[in-house]
Parts: C-alpha cells; structure tokens; sequence
C-alpha cells in the first residue's frame, strides 16, 4: 500500500510541525527591502548619501600600500577558491545555486515563499515524508486491549497485519547520468539517489567533499550533521597525523644513535633480577630490542604532540544489567593479565626460547613482545564478542525503561548506554597497561604475586624497558583489529542480506522486484535499533567515539593513532554513505539542531586525554627521568646530556645465600629498576623523581586547560557571517509580517 498526502495536508502539517521553508530568493529580497529602504529614506525616515558618482570616481585615490594589499588578497583568495575546487563536486544537482533565507510556513504567507514549477514540488521530499510519518505516528486505532496511537505500536501489537513501513527511494542508484544539452551546468532532476551515489558514496569520491545540502534534502538533518560531523572530524585529524608521522620517521630515524638506547645494548654486565620466582637472570642488554621500539614512538618528539514511579524499578534493572556487564568485561581483564603472568613463566621456561634469541628472528620477537602480543589478540577477540552481546541487550533495556519515552530521549539513553560499557570494554586493558602493570610490580623481597592452585607463585608481569610499547602493541592491535573487522562487516554484511533476501523473495514467491516499494522491502531497516551497527547511524556515532579515544587518551604512547584514525575515516564516510544509499531503505528524515549527547561524551573524552597523557608521560613513559637527570647535570659526559641515564634507573640487590631460585651462574648481585639502597629503603632520587612526575603532571596538565580554554574563548562558536546572516533572515521575516499586515488592514478597509 502507497500512502500519498495531497498538498491540502501538507500544508496543515507543515504549519502543525513548524517546517521550514524557502523563502523569495535573495535576489527578490534583497530588491525589496532594497524599494522599502529608498521609500524610507524619499520619506526622510532615514538619511542617506546621494554622492556616489563622487564616491565611484575616488576608489583610485587610495595609496599603494592598500592597493597591494588588496591586490595580494585578490591573489590569495583566488588560488583558496581554486585550490576548493579540485576538492567539490564537479556535478551540480538541478536546484537554484542562490542561497535562501527560510522561515517557518504559514498557509497565509504561500505567496511570500519560493515557487517551484510544479505545486506538488512546493515542499521537499525530506519533507513530505516528514510530515506523512507525523501523521502515521499520531494516527489512533483500536488495538486487542484498548486504544492505541501510533504505526509502531501498531506493528508491536498487531502482529502480522503488516510488515513494515518505509519511505521508498525515489530511483535506482546505478541510474546513469546525462545532460540535456552538451556543456549544461545543472543535471537535470532525477533520481537524487543516484546523484548521492556518483559524487558521494562512490569511493573515486574519498577526496571530495560531501554533498551535505543533497544529504540533507535527501536523509534529512540528523544523518545529515553525522556526516558533516565525521567530515569534520576526519579533516582535523590531518595536522595530528602528520605530527605523529614526524615523531615516528624521528625516532626511526635516531633510535640507532639514542644515548640511552645505546648505553642499554651494550649493557651486557648488568645482571637483572629474575622476573620471576623460577626464571633465570636476564642481562639488561636483552631489553635493547623493546627500548627500541619504545622510542620510535616514546622520544623526544613526543612532548610535541598532546590534543586535547514504574520507571524506577525498570531504570534500576537497567543499570543492573549494565553493571553486570561492565564487571565481566573487568573480569575479562583480570584473566588476561593471569594469562600474561602464566604465559611469561611458561615462555621463559621453555628451551626453543633460548634457541630462538640466535636467530634473526629472535631478535625482533623476544618473549615479551610473543606475550604482548597473545595476550592483546585475545584481549581483542574478548572485546568484540562482549561487543554483539550488549548491542542487543542495550536496546531492550533501553525500549523497557519507558516505553513512551521520545525519539531522542530513546537514543540519547541508548547511546549513553553503549558508550558506558564500550569505554570498559575497550579501555581497560589499556588503562591497567598504561597505569598499573609496571607500577604494582614491587622490588625484591616484596614482590606481587599471586598463588596458583599447584601452589606455585606467579610474579605480576611487569613491562620490558618501561610500558610504552606494550601500549603502543594494544594500541594497534585494538584499533586497527577492531576497524577492520567493523569495516568488512560493514561491506560484506549488508551486500549479503540484499543478495539473500532478494534470492528468497524471487525463488520462493516469485516477486516481481521491479516495483520500487518490493525492492526496497528487501533492504535492510534503517528506521530500527534493533538492526544493530549495520544499519543504524547511532551505531556509527558510537563507532566514531571510541575511536576518537584511541586516538586521543594515549596519543603520547602512539601518535600514528591519528593517522590511521584518519586513514579509516577515509574509507568509512564511502562505506557509510554506501549502507544508505545501496543496501537501507530509506529512512525517516528528522529534524536536529546538534549532535545531542554526543557532544558532551566527545567534550569528555577530550578533556579526559589531556588527564590520560598527562599521566602516561609522567607515569608510563621516560621522559620526566631523562628530563630531570639532563636537567641536574648528573651527565657522564659534557657533550652528551643523557650519558649514563641507562644505569642509574637501576640499583643494586644483593643475592641472598638461602636463594632459592634459578641460579646456574652463582650470581651475587642483580640489578632492578628504582632508586633505593643496599637496605632497599628509597634513596633522595627516589624522592627526587616521585616529586618531578607530579610537578611535572599538574604543570602539563594546567598548562594545556589554559590553552584549550584561551582558543575556546577566542574562537566563537558561530562565525560573525552567520550571526549576521541569521539577524538578516529575522529581520526579514518580520519585514514580510509587517507587509502582510498591512495589506490585509488595506483589504479591510477598502
């Protein structure tokens, strides 16, 4: 069944939902208001300058300093506008290029608004089926038990009666493209589907900038804003991407000639305490390979980059339920970090391990990084099954919290669950590994440790050369792993679905799916939650949250996370524009005057990154001992600052008679990384680095608020050109009221 609303209703409903519409183009405006200003100032209302021949015959009278300077900005703005070019799109769709003022419709002010040739085309698309589900949303019917309001409730109650509902598409997105005439400048109107397809989702597009108008008009302004937002957001990320790629090309670049690198390798008297209660000693020289790769990501160039009633019982059962899921993500950690510490044993038990490090290959994999990485895999696996799980369980809590509750309230409540148990989810392992694996590690005689059931005792693994590779493997493996997966779901999933459920159709009933409302009941709900990230742009919102945090709450410890943030956000505005226009069903336009309560969870991220960085750098990372040990001249040598460092981050622990370790060498001391004495009391550079890390912390820390709160100040949230613009377009909606005022008292009168 069709539903078709004529142009008397729509005209009751534009008035009922306050639509806007486009009003007498500029041009007409602007002539207007242009006769009204001149009648005002004929009637000596207004005073005016009568002088502009004089004024046309003294522009050559400015000095040469001005006339180069104009000329220079004539310069500039050319080439800015011609450098925009090569990134928009080259086909226009077939609409007026002048922009518009709009107001609010009213069925008595038709006249002032703008015409269109044909009455049917008076409101857009995006409009009409607006305002057609606003009808089927507030339509009443008698249900099984009482009466009802609503399609939607109707589908819940009246099961079998029908399907589904859906806006059809308005053509085939393969349509191809022509012109009336050979060099026009407008396509002429089609399908706005296919237009949407050539120039948008297409991916010879990925350097193009996005249609939003066309996506507007088409989707509506809430999918509309998402991708001016992900547009937005992908663009930000080139200047970080290419601070991060610096500090990486940097530390390739130097990690071979490092002081404090080189000083390690060549460490090979230095005897380590074991790692753990039956593992044999390591010379410090085994961790040369981790610093390495430490510093490429963990150098000096890092401080250089750094962004910035029944409700209640149903609520209650709500945040259960969430709770319960966030602690068996927690209690998913806590067994990846068992697993680490059994692995790290069994690993330094085994003999191919010794045999491996005279290998090639051995010097790139050490056990470490072979537990690092396990550990991380499996951590990943963890973190997308916890994933599918809680997506179904989080819209149906959120659908028996208050069933009547509003669209926005339903996704607002939705997304805020998702991000919640998504921030655990993803977050944790990094956190414990940034935060709390080096630092719970302990000192001789006063180890971490845990009691296996064969009463074995199993050290707390600490980290190889500090923490920060560690992170950086997580790093990578967590977010590029989940892109990857996220993205060929994304293009396998849906092209499936469309194939199967087309081959079902046609085999089993033999639709003719040539009509456009039977193909597009084959393609997948974009109007449904329960559909999941396939199909729904919450999903996507969600999606780009947790990736800004990769990129942003441990940037210091990895700062390529911006670079293939930005890398994939280049394939996913394709992949997202394709999901709607190839394989959804069209969905619901809806209005939006932001990107309700993704802002603030985007604010928190920010502001937490600068905490989470802050503390990486002061916690996690080498850099505030370097600092201070160049800064205290405690250098072995004048012309390099940090000569030396490498041996004083470790002190003395001298081996008890009654050991009872693995020992084969009989070594009498081995060497631990913190400053204490022989009687393992903290020694004054103990003190000393205890009290830069923080000073460092809180100084870092207020310094980039300060700055971040300055730009905020300094840059307003909406530009002049725009306040002017909307002062313009009120200004001139009251002008129109005030005209038609006057012409129905004239009416009245006469």
């Amino acid at each position: 069944m069709k539903i078709h609303a004529p142009m008397i209703v729509l005209k009751k409903q534009a008035e009922i939902l306050s639509i806007n519409c486009r009003l007498q183009s500029r041009k007409d405006i602007k002539e207007m208001i242009a006769t009204q200003v001149k009648e005002r100032i004929e009637g000596g209302v207004l005073e005016g300058d009568t002088d502009d021949e004089d004024d046309d015959n003294n522009e050559d009278d400015s000095g040469c300093l001005e006339n180069f300077l104009t000329k220079t900005k004539n310069c500039c703005t050319n080439f800015i506008e011609k450098s925009e070019a090569f990134f928009q799109v080259r086909e226009i769709w077939d609409t007026d290029p002048e922009d518009y003022f709009t107001a609010i419709y009213r069925h008595d002010l038709h006249d002032y608004f703008a015409k269109s040739r044909n009455e049917e085309d008076f409101f857009t698309d995006s409009q009409r089926i607006r305002m057609v589900a606003n009808m089927l949303n507030t339509i009443k019917w008698e249900g099984k038990e009482s009466r009802k309001i609503g399609i939607r409730a109707f589908l819940e109650n009246e099961e079998g009666a029908i399907l589904g509902y859906y806006p059809l598409h308005d053509g085939v997105y393969n349509e191809p493209q022509f012109d009336d005439k050979e060099g026009a400048d407008f396509v002429p109107k089609h399908s706005l589907r296919a237009y949407l397809n050539r120039n948008w989702s297409s991916w010879k597009n990925f350097y193009r900038a996005q249609p939003l108008d066309e996506i507007r008009d088409y989707y509506g302004e809430k999918i509309a804003l998402y991708f001016g937002f992900l547009g937005f957001y992908t663009n930000s990320l080139i200047a970080f991407s290419f601070i991060g790629f610096i500090v990486m090309i940097y530390g390739l670049a130097t990690f071979q000639s490092d002081t404090v690198v080189t000083e390690t390798c060549n460490m090979t008297d230095v005897v380590l305490c074991p790692k753990c209660f039956d593992c044999t000693f390591d010379l410090a020289s085994d961790m040369c390979q981790p610093l390495k790769i430490t510093y490429i990501f963990d150098n000096v160039f890092t401080l250089a980059y750094i962004p910035l009633s029944t409700t209640y019982p149903r609520k209650l059962l709500s945040v259960s339920v969430v709770l319960f899921f966030i602690m068996l993500v927690i209690a998913s950690v806590i067994a990846v970090i068992v697993y680490r510490m059994v692995l790290s044993v069994i690993v330094n038990d085994f003999d191919f391990v010794g045999d491996l490090e005279d290998t090639a290959a051995g010097q790139v994999v050490t056990p470490s990084i072979l537990v690092t990485t396990t550990a991380s895999l499996i951590s990943l696996i963890l973190i997308m099954g916890f994933n599918v799980i809680y997506h179904k369980a989080a819209a149906k809590l959120t659908e028996l919290e208050v069933p009547r509750q509003t669209q926005q309230e339903f996704d607002d409540s939705y997304s805020f669950k998702i991000f919640c148990f998504q921030f655990v989810n993803y977050y944790s392992n990094l956190f414990y590994i940034a935060f709390f694996k080096d630092t719970l590690v302990g000192y001789p005689t006063n180890y971490l440790s845990i009691k296996g059931s064969d009463g074995k005792e199993y050290r707390w693994a600490g980290c190889d050369g500090g923490c920060s590779y560690e992170l950086a493997i997580q790093l990578i493996i967590t977010m590029v792993g989940k892109q990857l997966i996220n993205n060929v779901m994304e293009i396998v999933l849906p092209a499936l679905n469309k194939w199967w459920t087309r081959k079902k159709n046609v085999d089993n009933l033999g639709l003719d799916i040539n009509a456009r409302w039977k193909a597009d009941s084959m393609l997948s709900s974009s109007n449904e939650i329960k559909y999941g990230f396939d199909v729904n742009y919450l999903n996507d919102y969600i999606e780009l949250a947790i990736q800004f945090g990769f990129a942003v709450l441990f940037s210091c410890a990895f700062p390529l996370a911006p670079l293939f943030a930005f890398l994939n956000n280049i394939f996913e505005i394709r992949i997202d524009a394709a999901k709607y226009v190839k394989y959804s069903q069209r969905p619901i336009p809806e209005r939006t005057k932001n990107i309700g309560i993704w802002y603030p969870i985007f604010r928190f991220l920010a502001i937490l990154a600068v905490i989470t960085n802050g503390l990486q750098l002061a916690i996690t990372s080498k850099t505030v001992p370097r600092i201070v040990y160049s800064a205290m001249g405690k250098s072995e040598n004048e012309e390099l600052p940090l000569a030396g460092f490498a041996r004083s981050i470790y002190s003395v622990y001298q081996i008890p008679d009654d050991y009872n370790g693995k020992n084969p060498d009989n070594h009498t001391e081995c060497h631990y990384e913190g400053y204490r004495d022989e009687n393992l009391e903290p020694t004054i550079d103990y003190w000393s680095d205890r009290y830069a890390r923080v000073l460092f912390f809180i100084l870092y820390e207020h310094a980039v608020f300060i700055t971040v709160w300055f730009i905020v100040w300094l840059i307003p949230n909406k530009p002049q050109s725009l306040k002017n613009m909307i002062k313009q377009e009120e200004y001139i909606v009251q002008t129109i009221l005030k005209d038609k005022a006057k012409k129905d008292l004239s009416k009245k009168n006469s």
